[in-house]
């Protein structure tokens, strides 16, 4: 699932995944860059478990309701967002998170496809007081080089249909709908398949 401009969370399909192998992978220019309020983004890991999951509930709280329906959104939280299922998961999955602030106030994890050349943003939240402050555009940013720095050529994600800020925001960012998924987190809703192509260098 995702939202729109930076006025509201910017998100995958909602469901945490985390990842293996979380250490830097890549030179401290690629990890370490600010946004345009000045905050740090950084490479997350296990260490931020418990901030992670603070931030998830509360975007999940701020902007799925009235999309899904307080149950099913209590219900998802329930079920995935944890600490201890986060840390577990960092050891499990190529996946990497990028956060900003202490405490956490923005986060963006992404994947790569097994086989294939895409990147998967998995989720990317901010917080209801950062919105409009740039910080979901300047994490998409930094996704976007992860890509081009893991030779990757597309970035894929997917949104809810009535989700209508994160649409305008990832298409604002030249992201273009592709399908939609089999799958959704509610039988009362799709979720819209989105890609962008990156051009070859960052």
């Amino acid at each position: 699932m995702a939202s729109g401009g930076d006025k509201a969370v910017v998100a995958s399909n909602g469901r945490l995944n985390c990842a293996r192998g979380w250490q830097s992978r890549w030179p401290k220019a690629l990890v370490a860059r600010r946004t345009s309020s000045g905050m740090e983004i950084r490479e997350g890991g296990p260490d931020d478990a418990e901030a992670l999951c603070d931030l998830t509930a509360t975007v999940w709280r701020a902007a799925y309701v009235d999309v899904l329906g307080e149950e099913t959104v209590e219900e998802h939280l329930a079920a995935t967002n944890d600490p201890e299922t986060t840390r577990a998961a960092f050891a499990e999955y190529d996946l990497t998170a990028f956060v900003v602030g202490d405490p956490v106030v923005a986060q963006a994890f992404c994947r790569p496809d097994e086989a294939g050349d895409q990147l998967h943003l998995t989720q990317l939240y901010v917080h209801p007081g950062h919105w409009r402050d740039g910080i979901g555009s300047a994490l998409l940013d930094r996704v976007e080089r992860e890509a081009q720095a893991r030779d990757r050529s597309t970035v894929a994600l997917v949104v809810l249909d009535e989700n209508d800020r994160g649409r305008a925001f990832y298409e604002t960012h030249g992201y273009e709908q592709v399908g939609v998924r089999e799958e959704s987190i509610d039988d009362s809703v799709n979720e819209l398949r989105y890609e962008k192509t990156l051009s070859s260098t960052a």
